[in-house]
Formats: structure tokens, C-alpha cells, sequence
């Protein structure tokens, strides 16, 4: 049957029906119950069945009005997995592509309004975004998404919730094209200070827009640095890792060659002093000229407060980590990072106020939730931690699992008596490696009391390389472990300076 420029209007795929004119999902020709956004996202996926979409490209297509987190996607995920009756483990419907999106993969039939009412198998239909405020129109969703897919950057990323500032805050006898590199970039900082894990990523597209506006601007080359920077941190691929690093050098060497006064390009330049070269004095050096330049700066006050921590200058690092958070009070990033460094000086009342402070700010805030699993655990209030944790650990659908909830989720398992389900939490890290899964398997080993798979995982991680091994060697966190005679030989013998 010929289908050229006939207009679905519907979906069929085993006992489900999708009508998109009713906005209606169907099993068994009884009505699902569903939200419109939760709808949008089942349509978009059925629409390209066996095509992976990506997360950023479904978050364009059903919020491009206003900034959300990834989070917000992955409850509709849930939820639809759930409406479609999924099994934990059984991928019927939707599969996670681990850090890149979703496939819809069972078979899946076009409707589409023939004479004779056949159906025909679906096809690449293109589904664009909606300019409606109350959900995708019939012919959004089914007309764009292949366009979209092309899209490189951010593009489709709009002005929403968020109060940039706008031409008449900025200084008049600056030139449109410097106006507008100013505004993006201060787009650009407001997600990179907002601290959830996409951001960073979003804000690369307005630092880029303000460098396409004004290649000279160190501003925007600066923020591009500390994204890398970020971004480094963030990943678990060791070859993302060194791209995003080699990148950050770029960007920093260039900003601080236009101007030498950019205090957060040289704040970008001590964190890579130590992140890629484990160079002290110069990162030192770095710190303390980016203050010099703008005493003002949190970025620069929170690198220098964990400059000083890995340095045991523990009196110090806090002083600047308040002093950060006092100067960027709705940064989720200065007020993060005061809240860890509380946690790891041992000050759990101070250090949970702090993440009280940041849920009510942003409610669900991930990395806030996950400290105060840690700091529970600290507390001995297992069960506790246990009921903030395990909530944000899904074992059946691993993409976006934050590796120190799993790990902190092990370790309270192990105290509260269960340990059979922390080695759950083993095979994860075996089935999902990163950088940074050897360290985290090490916590969870170290509580154990499984000394032979302690050694065995050093030597790997020390064969591998990458920041594992620095991080079992400095953390608190495994100074019981390092104790062990073994254990210490063979830091010993990798560390010579120890």
C-alpha cells in the first residue's frame, strides 16, 4: 500500500494503541492512564521504532520550552515502562542505551487514515517539536523528529524558567555582537553553577554561541574550560575523559592568553595542573593568582578549598569553601561542594543542614540525597540511608546511576546485616565499568572484608590506570584498608613518596 504523504494517526504495537488525534493510549481497546508528557515521550519513541534517540533529543522535543534535567525524563521513562506492564529485566518494550538514550523495540504498526483502514509498518516518520504549551500537536509529533536529530549543539533550548539577564543590564557602549556573547555567557555559567550532571553539557551551546558572536571572548572561553574541566570529572570513559581534558586546555590556555586577568580561566588552569599533570606547585600558583584577580570569585574559592583538603589543610579548605557558598548562595555547585567537605571533616549535623538547605532549593537534587545516604550510614541509621538510597539505585535499568549512590547503597546493606545484596552491587561495577568503578568496588570489598579481592582489584586498577588508583590512595575513606600490611606494600611500592 503506498503511503507517501499520509498522516499517521495512530500506532499499533502487540495489545497497545496509541490514537494521536484523542491523545490516547490504548491496551486492549481500554483507555491507559497517562500524562501528556509522559504521552509525548511514548509517541516520540514508538515513532522511530529500532532508532535509538538520544536523551537530549527527547528533552527538546517534549520540554523546547523550558530547561529541565535529564531526571525529569528518566520518571517518564519509569512510569511508561511501568503502564506497559515491563518486567524488571525483560527490555520488552523500551531498552536503555547506556550514556546516549532509548530504543523502542518491539514491532510496531502505522495507522494511518487509508479508505480501506489497512495499517501499514512504520516508517522513519520525522516528529518535530510542539509550539503548543499543552503537549505535542498530532502533526508535531509526527513531522520533525528527523530534523531535530540533526540538530547539533542546543539549539532548540529556549528562554523558559529561567530569568537571564537581558541587552538593558548590560553596559550601553558595548557593541550588539559583545552584548549577546555577554548574555549567552551568562547563560552559560547559570548551568554550569546549577550542578546537575547535564547541565554542563547545555551550557557548552551558549559558551559556543557567545564564541560565534565574539571569538574573543576569554568570558566564554573560560567557561568552556571549566565545562571540560566538569565534563572530565564527570565521565566514566577514559577516552571521553581525555578529550574533554584536552579540550579544557585549550580552551583555558586561549582565555588566559586574551586576558591574563580572567580569574576563572586561571582557576580552570589549577584544576587541570592537577588533574592531568599532578603538578602541586603549579596548580598552587594557579589558586592563588585566580584569587588575587577576583576575590570574588566562588568558583575559584571552591577549587581552593579542595586544593587545600588534598593538601590536609582542612581549617583552610572549609574557610573557603563557606566563603564560596556565601558568594553564590543558588549555586548548587558551591553549595555541594561545602556540604561534602563538611562530611568529610566529620561535621554530619553541619553537613546535613547543608543538603536540607539545597532539597529546599531543588527538591530531588540528587547528589544532596545521596550525601545524606552517606552521612546516615555514618550515624549508624541504616535503614534510614537505605530508604534514601535505594530509590535512586535501579539495577535493572543502570543508565544514569550515580556511582556513589550504589557504592554508599552497598556499604549500608553490609552494615545493616545484608551483605548477600552488596555483591549485587559488585556485579554492577564488573558489567558497567568506568574510571571510577575500581574505586568504588574497593569500598564495598573494604567492607566486605574481602582482602585477596582487594589485591586483586589494586593490580587492575593499577594495570588500567586512571583516577582509581589516585583516589584509593588519598580517600579517607579506605584509610582502614590502607592499614592492611598488603595493602600498604603495595601503595609502597606504587607511591614510592608516600
Amino acid at each position: 500500500m503506498k503511503t507517501e504523504g499520509l498522516l499517521p494517526i495512530g500506532y499499533r504495537f502487540e495489545e497497545f494503541r496509541i490514537d494521536l488525534e484523542r491523545r490516547i493510549l490504548f491496551r486492549a481497546e481500554e483507555p491507559v492512564a497517562l500524562s501528556a508528557k509522559a504521552f509525548d515521550v511514548m509517541v516520540c519513541l514508538v515513532a522511530q521504532p529500532g532508532t535509538v534517540l538520544e536523551k537530549e533529543t527527547l528533552l527538546k522535543l517534549v520540554w523546547p520550552d523550558t530547561f529541565v534535567e535529564e531526571a525529569n525524563l528518566t520518571v517518564h521513562i519509569s512510569t511508561l515502562r511501568k503502564v506497559l506492564g515491563e518486567v524488571p529485566g525483560q527490555h520488552r518494550f523500551i531498552v536503555t542505551v547506556p550514556k546516549r538514550g532509548y530504543r523502542f523495540v518491539a514491532d510496531v504498526t502505522q495507522v494511518v487514515p487509508a479508505q480501506t483502514g489497512e495499517t501499514v509498518p512504520a516508517v522513519q516518520a520525522p516528529i518535530k517539536p510542539s509550539q503548543k504549551p499543552g503537549g505535542l500537536s498530532l502533526a508535531a509529533l509526527v513531522l520533525g523528529l528527523a530534523a531535530v536529530i540533526a540538530v547539533t549543539g542546543f539549539g532548540l533550548v529556549r528562554q523558559g524558567l529561567v530569568n537571564w539577564p537581558d541587552r538593558k543590564s548590560l553596559p550601553k557602549n558595548e557593541t550588539s555582537e559583545s552584548v549577546e556573547a555577554q548574555i549567552a555567557c551568562e547563560k552559560g555559567w547559570y548551568l554550569f553553577h546549577k550542578g546537575v550532571l547535564e547541565s554542563p553539557r547545555r551550557g557548552l551551546f551558549f559558551f559556543q554561541q557567545a564564541l560565534a558572536q565574539n571569538p574573543n571572548s576569554a568570558n566564554a572561553l573560560a567557561g568552556l574550560a571549566n565545562t571540560y574541566c566538569r565534563m572530565a570529572i564527570d565521565t566514566g570513559d577514559a577516552a571521553e575523559r581525555r578529550a574533554f581534558l584536552k579540550q579544557a586546555h585549550s580552551a583555558a590556555a586561549t582565555a588566559c592568553s586574551l586576558d591574563p586577568d580572567n580569574a576563572e580561566a586561571h582557576s580552570a588552569q589549577a584544576l587541570l595542573a592537577m588533574m592531568d599533570q599532578q603538578n602541586p606547585l603549579e596548580a598552587e600558583r594557579e589558586h592563588v593568582r585566580a584569587l588575587t584577580l577576583n576575590p570574588n570569585s566562588a568558583l575559584a574559592h571552591v577549587r581552593y578549598s579542595w586544593f587545600l583538603f588534598n593538601r590536609k589543610n582542612f581549617a583552610k579548605a572549609e574557610e573557603e569553601a563557606q566563603i564560596a557558598a556565601r558568594l553564590k548562595p543558588v549555586s548548587l555547585v558551591c553549595q555541594n561542594s561545602l556540604a561534602r567537605l563538611l562530611f568529610e571533616l566529620g561535621k554530619f549535623p553541619e553537613a546535613a543542614g547543608q543538603c536540607q538547605r539545597m532539597l529546599d532549593f531543588e527538591p530531588g537534587y540528587e547528589p544532596a540525597l545521596i550525601l545524606r545516604g552517606r552521612i546516615l550510614v555514618e550515624q549508624k541509621r541504616f535503614a534510614e540511608a537505605i530508604e534514601v538510597l535505594e530509590p535512586l539505585v535501579d539495577f535493572d535499568h543502570p543508565d544514569g546511576i550515580a556511582l556513589e549512590a550504589v557504592s554508599t547503597l552497598a556499604i549500608a546493606w553490609v552494615r545493616a546485616g545484608r551483605p548477600a545484596e552488596a555483591y549485587r552491587a559488585l556485579d554492577f561495577f564488573a558489567t558497567y565499568p568506568t574510571i571510577y568503578s575500581g574505586f568504588h568496588r574497593l569500598l564495598i570489598l573494604q567492607e566486605l572484608g574481602e582482602t585477596t579481592a582487594v589485591c586483586q582489584e589494586l593490580t587492575q586498577i593499577s594495570q588500567t590506570g586512571g583516577p582509581s588508583l589516585m583516589l584509593a590512595n588519598q580517600s579517607p575513606r579506605l584509610t582502614g584498608l590502607r592499614a592492611n600490611p598488603q595493602v600498604q606494600k603495595f601503595f609502597q611500592n606504587q607511591f614510592p613518596s608516600n
